[in-house]
């Protein structure tokens, strides 16, 4: 029985053959198992490639961080100028205790945000490395799957190469 080429076979599973040519290749599907057990393999190999993709992009935080540091900055400013502005005549004269105030509150208010800044980044960074580990382990799924039918398809071409040497052999010992 004469089999198709590959090239025709990938022309088939492509849907790129004509009317005749595809009706003559599944003809011969339906006689013969061993070409319609690969191009099942095929298919499915196809399906499996079809449906794997990587995971979106995660989307970075510390825009969302910049505004809220911003804002913080605007409403201090703010309340500082109006806090200097109605500030009456004789309490003026304490400006270097309230200057030494308002910049121990900056610095506390700095290193609150410091801290929160940190532990959200660290938060960030640890679902960063679980995701990774996750992407890491369908890949290596996927690879151990491909080499695994790549071993199986090298077995099979083996066993028919000693099979057409044999058939070879037959024939020319048969002929002289």
């Amino acid at each position: 029985m004469n089999h198709p080429t590959l090239e025709t076979w990938m022309s088939y599973l492509y849907g790129e053959t004509g009317g005749d040519e595809r009706s003559q290749l599944q003809s011969h599907l339906a006689a013969c198992v061993k070409c319609r057990e690969q191009l099942d393999e095929w298919q499915g190999t196809t399906r499996n490639l079809n449906h794997w993709q990587l995971a979106p992009a995660r989307r970075q935080r510390y825009p969302v961080i910049l505004k809220w540091a911003m804002a913080a900055c605007v409403i201090l400013g703010l309340g500082f100028t109006f806090g200097r502005l109605t500030l009456p005549a004789d309490r003026q004269v304490n400006q270097p205790s309230l200057k030494a105030e308002v910049d121990q509150a900056v610095r506390d208010e700095v290193a609150r945000e410091r801290e929160t800044d940190r532990r959200q980044w660290v938060a960030l960074l640890s679902d960063l490395q679980k995701q990774h580990a996750a992407d890491y382990a369908v890949l290596r799924k996927d690879l151990e799957t491909v080499a695994v039918l790549a071993e199986a398809n090298l077995r099979r071409t083996q066993q028919e190469i000693g099979q057409l040497a044999a058939y070879t052999r037959t024939g020319v010992t048969s002929n002289p």
